[in-house]
């Protein structure tokens, strides 16, 4: 009796695991993946498009949701698409993704020592390699002054710098401090450069970025490593009120670390 009971509990246990791997396998399979841009695509807007980027994330879609390697897709569909930056992965059950993603945005352009011009964007993911370089005002902004460490780097790659990578992926985020956004960082500059001086503050080199704007007018920000976002802000603010001066002088932002309120100083053109 005991043995009859024995195999009726097994008997249902198994039922139960193969109607839960048979549910797992048709239930909860992946029959609808959607797209959550968190701006504004012009790349990724048609159905088309979106179609062949989901097609080259590899999603397995014959086994269970909860069972998909999110790691694997999002580094299958940043790949294949170098302008698709992949903020997440959402499981809805019981069967469908939504991948919350942002379109890359063009904002540097970085010349290699073999006249190869790498089109990158905030983060330096090259976006593009290009032989030549037109610096309109939609156009990436040229850096200059840098050296690239991974001169065999392909599109969909990170490009590296010998020096100053985290000053210049800085630049951006010190913009969107003041809400402005890729498109009026293009707008308003052409070109960047970086180069060490002499800091007696801290007795050793620290860095400065002149910002070229497309009236030709230079911005010098000194000691770009420290209260950038502010030094930024003032450039914003001064320039547009002090445009008879700055015309005809160089204008150079500093902080001076002993006096947070003397931040702006305006010296002539030698």
């Amino acid at each position: 009796m005991k043995y009859k009971r024995l195999i009726i509990i097994l008997g249902s246990l198994f039922s139960l695991i193969v109607l839960c791997t048979i549910l797992s396998f048709t239930l909860f399979k992946v029959n609808k993946i959607e797209f959550d841009f968190e701006n504004s695509t012009s790349i990724f807007a048609s159905i088309e498009k979106q179609t062949e980027v989901i097609k080259s994330a590899d999603i397995n879609t014959k086994i269970p949701i909860f069972t998909l390697n999110k790691k694997y897709i999002k580094n299958n569909l940043e790949s294949n698409n170098p302008y698709l930056k992949v903020i997440n992965i959402e499981t809805v059950f019981p069967n469908k993704l939504i991948l919350h993603c942002a379109e890359r945005e063009e904002l540097f352009c970085i010349k290699s020592r073999d006249n190869l011009y790498f089109i990158c964007d905030e983060e330096l993911k090259i976006l593009n390699i290009q032989q030549s370089y037109s610096n309109l005002q939609t156009n990436a902004v040229l850096v200059n002054d840098v050296d690239i460490l991974n001169t065999g780097a392909s599109v969909g790659d990170f490009l590296e710098l010998y020096s100053g990578q985290e000053l210049i992926k800085n630049i951006s985020s010190a913009f969107a401090h003041t809400n402005k956004t890729v498109a009026d960082i293009k707008a308003i500059f052409k070109s960047v450069s970086l180069k060490y001086e002499d800091n007696v503050f801290v007795a050793k080199k620290s860095p400065t970025f002149t910002f070229t704007t497309f009236d030709n007018f230079e911005i010098e920000v000194r000691n770009a490593n420290s209260f950038l976002n502010s030094k930024i802000n003032i450039l914003l603010n001064y320039v547009p009120e002090l445009y008879e001066y700055y015309s005809t002088n160089k204008f150079i932002i500093d902080i001076n670390p002993n006096n947070i309120d003397e931040i702006v100083t305006l010296l002539e053109r030698a």
